[in-house]
């Protein structure tokens, strides 16, 4: 054996201790986006957790459920069964999946800290949003939508919504509860409702009712109420199209009316298989768009079999939360999936993202070693919200 190789393999057997920096430095780059070379800050940080997990063993006594990796392995086969149908040669967006379903495995086997993750995912969000509110405010970095928060880090607005919808609740499970996890609340509500982005508000909003009743209520009880709610508050927002800061948004608001009709002419066209990775773009007024829709995005990678074995993927991991004692449930990580579910409505490539994989990572993490985090704070119960 070679020097080098038994030195990685020293290191591969070691337990997850000592020193957690680079958790922390990969969680801080995970909610950038910004695109250095040939891939984006936040795929350099998959890419380091997919590393640095290869260096450690996961905690003793845990044990993913099979459901989870055989799921996340079949969808990376039919997306590459996908690909190989229709004749592409898109092997860096497979790859890119590929990434997504590992990292997404990696964290919930315990390989990476999640404390320290989510502290760097904490700081990075926090960047994000003071480089909106210098843009906002101050005029100082991209400011293309004026009169709605983007910035440098995120320079469209439902995407900044979105990063602070989903990586702002995991950015508060890092968090103390008290005046740390409020201080921290206020800021992303600040943010996130100065982004105007509607899908973005809706997460919050619903977001809050789960708060009111998930503990009043049996867990199937709550999650009729939540989707109920849902439902009722993307009517109320359609209705407020015409009204406010929303009556400007009137051209914006048909255009994607378009894009959405014809990213569903194009999806239609292999209903099952899809139409492979790295296609889910339309032409329109001789333009391209990405689609603004996730859902439909993802059909359109790997057809209703992919949609299907996401969906389920998100029901059994929503699931196995739900199972734990009331003690071990965590507002946050539900929180967070919550956000995920309702801003892929109105954005393309909100699934298969860097939040994504560690949205759904995480809470897998949590529902296989709540305790884990009740040493990590020093706090009796993890079912807190404030």
């Amino acid at each position: 054996m070679t020097t080098v190789a038994s030195a990685y393999d020293h290191l591969r057997t070691k337990e997850l201790e000592g020193s957690r920096i680079p958790d922390f430095v990969l969680g801080a780059l995970l909610p950038i986006p910004m695109v250095v070379g040939p891939f984006s800050v936040n795929m350099y940080a998959l890419m380091g957790c997919l590393a640095l997990a290869t260096l450690r063993k996961p905690p003793a006594g845990d044990r993913l459920p099979w459901w989870y990796p055989t799921i996340l392995v079949v969808m990376s086969g039919w997306m590459a069964l996908s690909m190989l149908y229709n004749g592409l040669r898109t092997y860096q967006e497979l790859g890119y999946f590929s990434l997504w379903a590992l990292t997404t495995l990696v964290i919930a086997t315990g390989r990476l800290d999640r404390l320290s993750l989510s502290r760097g995912v904490g700081v990075g969000v926090v960047l994000g949003c003071l480089a909106g509110l210098a843009s906002y405010y101050l005029d100082i970095g991209d400011n293309n939508y004026p009169g709605r928060l983007t910035g440098y880090i995120w320079p469209d607005p439902n995407q900044a919504g979105y990063f602070i919808s989903v990586m702002g609740a995991i950015a508060l499970v890092g968090v103390r509860s008290g005046w740390p996890r409020r201080l921290l609340l206020a800021l992303l509500t600040l943010c996130l409702v100065l982004t105007w982005s509607r899908t973005s508000i809706m997460a919050m909003s619903v977001g809050a009712v789960w708060f009111a009743v998930r503990r009043r209520a049996s867990p199937t009880m709550s999650v009729a109420i939540v989707a109920l709610a849902a439902y009722l508050f993307q009517d109320w927002l359609d209705r407020l199209k015409s009204w406010g800061p929303f009556a400007e948004r009137a051209g914006s608001d048909a255009l994607r009316q378009r894009i959405d009709a014809a990213a569903q002419q194009l999806v239609d066209m292999h209903p099952w298989i899809g139409r492979g990775p790295g296609t889910a773009q339309v032409k329109v007024q001789e333009r391209l768009f990405y689609f603004h829709n996730a859902y439909l995005a993802v059909r359109n990678n790997g057809g209703w079999v992919l949609l299907g074995l996401l969906l389920v993927l998100l029901a059994l991991v929503i699931m196995w939360m739900l199972r734990l004692p009331p003690a071990d449930h965590h507002p946050w990580h539900e929180a967070a999936l919550i956000a995920l579910l309702i801003c892929a409505t109105g954005l393309g490539e909100a699934f298969l993202r860097a939040p994504g994989a560690v949205a759904v990572g995480l809470a897998m993490r949590h529902a296989i070693n709540p305790r884990e985090l009740v040493r990590g704070i020093g706090e009796k119960s993890t079912d807190r919200v404030f």
